[in-house]
């Protein structure tokens, strides 16, 4: 045949799917021949990367908020997904990460790639604030003219049981404190306090008991006061 006289083709670059496409301009012989159109497809692009999302929860399954203070291990969750319309997830390796003390940001490892070959930036999350040690309940005592009483000795005087709730350096800080001071006017063999001493992570601390308390009685002492109740 004739060789080609003619030929204004182009190519075509396409940046988005499409079920077809068909050539545009003329190839025409010597002779005069024009070449039926062509058409390629379907082309399917997916030029957006897929997303990495990162969620957390408690030991109990209870969602955990970035930046609160908890008393349990926590869970970064990381989850790999495609945009509607894309190719598909091909490849997920991004494992969870489960976080046992204070760690200022967690950062998923592994790959998140989808069917087009885009690969997912890394996704991170935190602060994780983690605070298992329970707070501390301290007491000193005291005889009403404010001499250190010693558990165990003889005192004419009432005993002054002051508490102090304290959380550890570095801890979620005290949260809740409803321990309250008591006085001792009669022998006790311990006296132990009440209240809640408690944590910005939930943690409580334990009671904590003084005594024996060994008080004799002079005549100029006060039997109307009431014993252990005052703060």
């Amino acid at each position: 045949g004739s060789s080609v006289l003619l030929d204004t083709v182009p190519d075509v670059t396409v940046t988005t799917s499409m079920a077809s496409v068909p050539s545009t301009g003329t190839c025409q012989d010597v002779a005069g021949n024009v070449a039926d159109g062509v058409s390629f497809g379907a082309v399917n692009v997916d030029g957006t990367k897929p997303t990495l999302t990162a969620t957390a929860k408690k030991a109990d399954g209870s969602a955990y908020t970035a930046g609160s203070w908890t008393n349990q291990n926590v869970t970064v969750v990381f989850t790999c997904a495609d945009n509607a319309g894309g190719s598909g997830i091909a490849l997920d390796t991004v494992p969870d990460v489960t976080v046992t003390a204070t760690t200022t940001l967690v950062t998923s490892t592994g790959t998140c790639k989808d069917n087009a070959g885009n690969v997912a930036d890394a996704a991170t999350f935190g602060p994780i604030k983690i605070d298992k040690t329970k707070p501390v309940i301290t007491v000193v005592a005291k005889t009403l003219n404010g001499q250190t009483y010693v558990a165990g000795t003889t005192t004419t005087s009432r005993v002054k049981l002051t508490y102090t709730c304290s959380d550890e350096n570095g801890g979620s800080g005290i949260a809740l404190d409803t321990v309250r001071d008591k006085y001792a006017t009669y022998s006790h063999t311990s006296v132990t306090s009440s209240g809640t001493c408690r944590d910005a992570a939930g943690n409580v601390a334990d009671p904590v008991s003084f005594g024996p308390i060994k008080i004799v009685k002079s005549n100029h002492s006060d039997d109307n006061d009431d014993d252990c109740d005052r703060s």
